[in-house]
């Protein structure tokens, strides 16, 4: 299959669709996928996208802020027992 021939089905599927879907939109949607996996793995995804640097690969890592917030409030406070009161 060529370049133009993904392309043309790509833009037949949009219009059926309504929506603009391309092989771009596809393929970081999937890797986005991979990613939110609760174990990636990195190092096969960046394979997969043909991506010489794992700093390209991980910028399809979003981070659950959720997740995120939990892991800081759990954190001891630097300040010792009792935090920051007087």
């Amino acid at each position: 299959m060529t370049a133009e021939q993904v392309s043309g089905f790509f833009r037949r599927l949009s219009d059926e669709l309504g929506d603009t879907i391309t092989a771009h939109r596809l393929r970081h949607t999937c890797a986005s996928e991979i990613a939110g996996q609760p174990q990636p793995d990195l190092r096969g995804l960046q394979q997969l996208l043909g991506h010489s640097s794992l700093v390209t690969t991980m910028q399809y890592l979003e981070p659950d802020l959720g997740q995120l917030h939990r892991l800081v409030n759990d954190l001891p406070d630097p300040r010792g027992p009792g935090g920051g009161q007087r």
